[in-house]
């Protein structure tokens, strides 16, 4: 813990500079009133008639209203929009890959942070973001960030995100080297105790053909006591994958193309019914005139149970249409219908040898749920690969990336 006399002088250090400007302005203020009063002075004495006292209030009221119209100017200066200054900012970067600058498509996902600001329904800081690209962006994260000995790390659950999308608000969890875990709100002070003054942070998503990031840093900021010392700083966009391999495989031409819908978690906003992991497992055709027959879903087999789905058959998913499952996971009792969250906990160990607290508890773990189904010729058989994520922390379940694929 640095001492109090060094704290002193870190803080005096960064704010000399605001100081010393602030009491220009100050005196300059101070100057404009005294020739405002000189003048004024100067019209009485024409007149024959000097009056000191009520020199002095024309001083002092000049000098209140010049020092508050110059502070004023500078918060708005200051602050502005935030957000129409940050994506400003954003679009005027450049795509970076392989350290060489080159143009950025036309199309393309740009997932950008807007402000560290109070979370909706939530008495915390966290982060807000936004995609200003002009495509969707999909699969959005934001990798743990080291900071000393400390760990910060980001939750929010989005899949997918379009430009007229709600912004997303991700909630900031400080894991520090106590093993303790503190909220966002606590983050500037986490930075000043590891003597850190800014972080690097990257939000990562992809457009199905490219994976990208964008890399910007949090810095701590004194003067930002809205935003908790926080503030947003440089950003810019980078490609991180470009493989074929990393694409996702097109859908046949001819092919039903069936998604898996399930979305849990015991965080809820407070004006929001508490949800129910009972929901039922969606299956939708989110192909309108290509109709699905012979649907089922095999069993999810993991290292801690295996989930059957019900109805094992289903003869008919029409486009645009959906249907209902459910998980049935042998050596479970509980009396619900549906009860896949419940094997998904049992993938959570803290007893583990090599358990991790940041991995563990606060990162997704990925199973794979597959759904077969004919086309109305009935002799082209597929499978629809579906990602579902798990994570422990609130018990956080939502559907993941998904691909279709001709079986035999």
């Amino acid at each position: 813990m640095p001492e109090p006399r060094s704290r002193f002088r870190e803080l005096a250090r960064e704010l000399r500079p605001h100081i010393v400007w602030d009491a220009i302005k100050l005196l300059f203020a101070l100057g404009l009133a005294g020739m405002i009063t000189v003048g004024v002075g100067i019209f009485q004495w024409s007149r024959h008639h000097f009056d000191l006292l009520f020199l002095f209030s024309v001083f002092i009221c000049s000098a209140a209203m010049l020092t508050s119209a110059a502070v004023l100017k500078t918060r708005k200066g200051g602050n502005g929009d935030l957000k129409k200054r940050t994506r400003r900012i954003a679009n005027e970067r450049l795509l970076l890959v392989s350290e060489e600058t080159i143009l950025r498509p036309e199309l393309r996902p740009y997932v950008v942070p807007v402000k560290y600001t109070r979370l909706p329904n939530l008495p915390v800081l966290g982060l807000e973001t936004a995609n200003d690209g002009e495509s969707t962006a999909y699969q959005v994260t934001i990798p743990d960030v080291k900071m000393g000995t400390s760990t910060i790390n980001f939750q929010a659950d989005c899949p997918r995100l379009t430009k007229d999308d709600e912004h997303v608000y991700w909630r900031v969890l400080i894991q520090v080297d106590t093993g303790s875990v503190t909220t966002g709100n606590d983050l500037a002070r986490e930075m000043t105790r590891q003597g850190v003054g800014q972080v690097e942070v990257a939000i990562n998503y992809d457009d199905r053909d490219h994976r990208y990031a964008t890399i910007f840093e949090l810095q701590r900021n004194v003067l930002a006591s809205d935003t908790g010392g926080i503030s947003i700083g440089p950003m810019r966009q980078v490609l991180i994958e470009d493989r074929p391999e990393n694409k996702t495989p097109p859908v046949p031409a001819d092919a039903p193309e069936l998604v898996l819908d399930y979305n849990y978690s015991d965080q809820v906003p407070w004006s929001h019914e508490v949800p129910s992991p009972d929901k039922p497992i969606i299956v939708k055709n989110v192909t309108p005139g290509r109709n699905a027959f012979n649907v089922t879903i095999r069993p999810l087999v993991t290292a801690d149970g295996t989930a059957e789905f019900t109805p094992s058959l289903v003869s008919c998913i029409e486009g645009g249409n959906q249907a209902e499952f459910n998980a049935r996971v042998e050596g479970i009792t509980l009396p619900i219908r549906n009860q896949l969250v419940d094997l998904l906990i049992k993938s959570y160990k803290e007893d583990n040898p090599d358990y991790d607290m940041t991995r563990d508890l606060f990162g997704p773990k990925s199973f794979t749920v597959t759904i077969e189904y004919e086309d109305s010729s009935g002799h082209n058989r597929y499978a629809a690969d579906c990602e579902i994520t798990y994570t422990k922390w609130h018990n956080k379940t939502h559907p993941g990336k998904h691909r279709i694929r001709k079986i035999t």
